[in-house]
């Protein structure tokens, strides 16, 4: 049975950046002896609109999965992330994380 992982309030460059940051660069990068892409917001925005949510490779790395709805499937991230099984969940665990870190900050200085 799949399992999906609830993505809904978490932006979706915020995701993909994160996303990205786990995952390495793609193997043709080292085999031709070039320098990796890095992040690039703006072509992150281009890549989620062009596959209606669906993101395949973005800034030289592999993503594999559909992040344009509020549940997410990670089969595909998760197989092929090289920190396994439950990356994807982990990730959205920091984000979320993270978001109440700086709510709370926030709410602290009001």
């Amino acid at each position: 049975m799949r399992r999906h992982i609830n993505i809904s309030g978490i932006d979706k460059i915020v995701l993909l950046r994160a996303l990205w940051k786990k995952q390495n660069s793609a193997l043709f990068y080292a085999v031709m002896e070039k320098e990796p892409p890095v992040f690039d917001s703006e072509h992150s925005k281009v890549v989620l609109q062009s596959g209606e949510g669906y993101v395949d490779y973005v800034c030289g790395r592999r993503i594999k999965t559909y992040i344009g709805g509020d549940e997410v499937d990670p089969t595909s991230y998760d197989d092929h992330s090289h920190t396994g099984p439950g990356s994807f969940e982990k990730i959205v665990a920091e984000l979320r994380n993270d978001e109440l870190r700086n709510n709370e900050i926030v709410r602290k200085h009001d």
